[in-house]
């Protein structure tokens, strides 16, 4: 017998619902946008009170502080991934449209900002999502300000 023992792990298997309003309401305001309810309302969500939005923005901020140290890695990921993406996105456009010429550096850096805004939104809001379900943890601690 070895002074090392393999530690079995268990595997833990955890049934969630979650209902759907409730998900695409919570990832709009994980994803940090502005105007939460408006984009909530344009998606056909019902619309809440003031009083329940103060409490849904204060639920997110919950759920980004528990993971606000990964989130310049996340940006910065998200910059590359956008890069990555409108790199082949006008390469596609090229190939399908030779007459149409390159994209003028304008509007590759739109295209990448948009590109960058839907990476990080979505990386953010699924982070944030396995974390309050209880599926995803981070060793990483945030430390509170004295």
């Amino acid at each position: 017998m070895g002074l090392f023992k393999k530690k079995k792990r268990k595997i833990r298997t955890k049934i969630i619902e979650m209902r759907m309003p409730v998900l695409v309401r919570q990832v709009i305001y994980d994803s940090i946008y502005d105007a939460s309810e408006a984009i909530a309302e344009k998606l056909g969500l019902p619309p809440i009170s003031e009083e329940v939005s103060s409490m849904e923005s204060r639920a997110s901020e919950d759920r980004l502080s528990k993971f606000a140290p990964l989130i310049p890695f996340i940006e910065a990921h998200s910059d590359i991934s956008a890069r990555v993406s409108a790199s082949a996105y006008q390469l596609e456009m090229l190939e399908n449209n030779p007459e149409d010429g390159p994209f003028i550096e304008e509007d590759l850096e739109h295209i990448i900002g948009l590109f960058k805004i839907v990476s990080l939104s979505a990386a953010v809001s699924v982070i944030s999502t396995l974390m309050s379900l209880e599926l995803l943890d981070t060793p990483v601690k945030v430390e509170e300000d004295e």
